[in-house]
């Protein structure tokens, strides 16, 4: 079945966190560059890779970001830039790296401190600098995050009241609100723009007194992949973005941790793309 609907497949820097090192962990030898990433794309057969917060792109000098841009684009590879808060300034700075990169949106997320400091606030801190991505055409994207609900969220994209701002639907973050993917896609879809596919499970522990929340492959967890793509099929979005994330657990060492985080990324990207394939919506 063809539609007019297309979907992108595309990585990141989540989906290879322990290659880029994670605080607290042994660092991997070599530990993955952002240049690395790109080389890892173009081995996957993907041409969408988002650079996230474990790879500050606002401590990295201009002629590193124009070197990271210049060979993307060299390659054929659209870059997406990512950032956390809602702070007025660092949304600015990151509209001039979006810049640079040619990156057509800026992802953030809401921090603890900002949604106790009230919804109000933050549709004030947005609206200081929306203006300027309007201007650019940069869209400002906000991911479903362990602090905030759907519902503020929604709050949050319509007192704004912009055509650049929209939501990045992550399918395991809002488990730290407790709320179920399908509630929160049911709020959110209207202003969605991209996902994060992030596949986990939930098993009781052996002692039987509680769960543990952990990653597995695309398609082997709770989400129901077959759902939620006919729901964005039937939702009319015409071009999303979906980005796979892992939750890769660690194993006994750092190396062999990598390993499983590599293997696990290319059987998430071929699944994809045979599910999108599936249903005529592939956009390579």
């Amino acid at each position: 079945m063809k539609h007019d609907i297309l979907m992108r497949i595309g990585i990141g820097t989540w989906t290879f966190g322990w290659s880029f090192g994670m605080p607290g962990f042994p660092k991997p030898i070599p530990t993955m560059t952002l240049l690395d990433l790109l080389e890892k794309a173009k081995e996957l057969n993907v041409n969408l890779v988002q650079m996230g917060e474990n790879t500050p792109l606002d401590t990295y000098g201009k002629e590193l970001l124009e070197e990271i841009s210049a060979k993307a684009s060299k390659m054929g590879i659209n870059l997406e830039v990512i950032t956390e808060s809602t702070d007025p300034h660092k949304l600015s700075r990151f509209l001039e790296i979006a810049k640079i990169m040619k990156s057509k949106i800026v992802r953030t997320y809401t921090l603890n401190e900002e949604v106790e400091r009230g919804i109000a606030s933050i549709i004030d801190n947005i609206r200081k600098v929306i203006r300027e991505y309007e201007k650019e055409n940069v869209t400002m994207l906000l991911e479903n995050h362990e602090e905030i609900s759907a519902m503020q969220l929604k709050e949050i994209v319509e007192g704004v009241g912009s055509k650049n701002i929209g939501i990045l639907l992550d399918t395991g973050n809002s488990l730290g609100v407790e709320e179920p993917l399908y509630y929160v896609a049911e709020v959110l879809l209207p202003y969605t723009e991209e996902v994060h596919i992030k596949e986990y499970t939930i098993k009781r522990m052996e002692h039987k007194l509680g769960f543990e929340v952990f990653g597995v492959p695309v398609g082997e967890g709770r989400i129901n992949i077959d759902k939620l793509i006919k729901t964005l099929i039937k939702a009319g979005k015409k071009h999303v973005h979906l980005i796979i994330e892992q939750w890769t657990p660690f194993q006994k060492t750092i190396n062999a941790t990598v390993r499983l985080e590599h293997m696990w990324a290319a059987r998430n990207v071929e699944f994809l793309r045979n599910k999108l394939i599936e249903y005529g919506v592939y956009e390579s």
